[in-house]
């Protein structure tokens, strides 16, 4: 799977892709005050939620406005 990350300056939008399909979404806010740990254990436990495994995850793209 392939996990598509969006940085704004208001949210941060996840999506997970199965081959060409998107099978979920997650929308955060963006908080200068959390840190990097703090959002990376809130999508693994989105994840969890949504029965997704960390090492279903094979790529990544990430793209940022800052």
């Amino acid at each position: 799977m392939l996990i598509a990350i969006d940085i704004g300056n208001t949210n941060i939008t996840i999506g997970l892709f199965r081959e060409s399909e998107l099978v979920s979404t997650w929308r955060f806010s963006t908080d200068s005050q959390k840190t990097p740990d703090e959002y990376g254990l809130l999508l693994k436990q989105v994840m969890s939620y949504n029965n997704i495994k960390v090492d279903q995850i094979e790529e990544a793209a990430i793209c940022s406005v800052v």
